[in-house]
């Protein structure tokens, strides 16, 4: 319902992957885009929303792959993720860029390499969010190929 007229006035329309809706996993999210056939309709694979949940996830690095030709626009934050197989215990908790689970140095290779020009969106959700987030934005410029860092 929203695609077409965005388009039309040349509105890039980007779904974000959020737990438990039509865009709860890669694939569905994938399934998604592909089923709605518009250029204008694009993903957000913000894989934190679904790295942060405390039961089993798809890797980030399937994530990544899966959703990368459909990227339209990003949301990146990181978490730290420990998994008890005796007891099945999963715990996550926020983390900078550099140091949570989603290695973003591959990631963003993969997001490059598949076509991505867009902005990202630099969240975080625990403490000093915006200290953090000044540390992620930094953390990008640092690794991006310089010829995609514009601000």
């Amino acid at each position: 319902e929203l695609g077409e007229p965005a388009a039309s006035v040349g509105v890039e329309l980007s779904c974000e992957m959020y737990e438990d809706t039509n865009l709860g996993t890669a694939d569905s999210a994938v399934r998604f885009v592909t089923d709605v056939n518009l250029p204008a309709v694009r993903l957000n694979p913000d894989l934190g929303n679904l790295i942060r949940l405390h039961r089993s996830v798809e890797h980030w690095l399937s994530m990544v792959e899966k959703t990368a030709p459909f990227a339209g626009y990003w949301h990146v934050k990181n978490y730290f993720r420990t998994e008890d197989a005796t007891t099945g215990l999963i715990v996550t908790a926020p983390a900078p860029l550099e140091f949570g689970l989603i290695s973003y140095r591959v990631a963003i290779r993969i997001m490059i390499e598949c076509g991505f020009r867009s902005p990202f969106l630099v969240e975080h959700y625990g403490g000093d969010g915006l200290s953090v987030s000044a540390t992620n934005r930094e953390y990008l410029r640092r690794i991006l190929p310089r010829s995609t860092v514009t601000a």
